[in-house]
């Protein structure tokens, strides 16, 4: 999402986002055996322009930057997202693909897995509750079997 918010500005979102390739899949597998959110920087407006509702559907939570005050790396966004799916944090896991998400699992004490298919590179996405650094989120599935 923020590659493409910086390419294109919220104001004149892209009318699909770049998906990567198995993503769907791996959602899908993942969403039969984990409750899945998402917790992210962009309004309402923005996710709702570049994740597809295809998408949408395997989350049962998304919060976006509309639903709090403390953006990330203050653990608010987190926190609201599992408060939402009723999961307790030592229970949850955090994944992400930017620094402020690093950042924001640390400042959560949660359990953090990077991404580096994102803006972050393997060295900024390490944090004291980083489990590992994966180089695409498709390795997710192999992970949490």
């Amino acid at each position: 999402l923020r590659r493409i918010k910086r390419e294109f500005g919220d104001s004149s979102l892209p009318s699909k986002s770049m998906i990567y390739l198995g993503v769907e899949k791996t959602l899908s597998i993942l969403s039969k055996k984990f409750k899945l959110g998402i917790a992210t920087g962009s309004n309402r407006i923005f996710v709702n322009g570049v994740l597809p509702e295809s998408f949408q559907k395997y989350f049962q939570v998304i919060i976006s930057s509309n639903d709090y005050k403390k953006p990330k790396p203050n653990p608010e966004p987190i926190m609201k997202a599992l408060k939402k799916l009723q999961v307790k944090k030592q229970n949850a896991l955090f994944v992400g693909d930017g620094l402020l998400d690093a950042q924001a699992a640390k400042n959560t004490k949660i359990n953090f897995i990077g991404i580096t298919s994102g803006i972050a590179s393997k060295k900024q996405l390490t944090v004291k509750t980083t489990l590992c650094v994966l180089k695409s989120v498709n390795e997710l599935t192999k992970l949490l079997k």
